[in-house]
């Protein structure tokens, strides 16, 4: 039983609530979370089987129409992601804080994908170095 989740970006609460709704109905997936992140915009979180949230997110990508900022979909995603979205775990240890803004949330998805590369490429170039 693979799950995934998706998420859509909006620039307008009025259609980030309309997609929301169709989102849960056109397909068998549950809504995370759907609530606004700032003045204007509005995400969607959504999550169930994978063919059930591609589908889920292709019609609500269709509906979203120009009011549409960005999408991403995670198929096969981690069991712990899900109480970690809703803030319902908290981490053991933290030793450190970043906060980062971007124009579109799921754009930050695409930069910690370069930033994990970057950073195994890095690890492989010195491995060899003894300290």
């Amino acid at each position: 039983m693979s799950k995934a989740i998706a998420m859509i970006e909006f620039n307008s609460i009025a259609r980030g609530i309309f997609v929301a709704d169709q989102m849960v109905k056109v397909s068998d997936v549950e809504l995370l979370t759907a609530t606004s992140v700032c003045p204007g915009k509005y995400i969607t979180i959504v999550h169930g089987e994978v063919s059930s949230v591609e589908a889920s997110l292709k019609s609500g990508v269709l509906a979203a129409e120009e009011f549409l900022v960005d999408e991403m979909i995670i198929p096969n995603v981690h069991e712990e992601i899900f109480p970690a979205i809703i803030a319902a775990s908290m981490p053991n240890n933290i030793n450190a804080l970043g906060i980062l803004e971007s124009y579109s949330a799921s754009l930050l998805k695409k930069f910690f994908k370069e930033l994990r590369q970057e950073r195994k490429q890095y690890k492989e170039e010195t491995s060899h170095v003894i300290s």
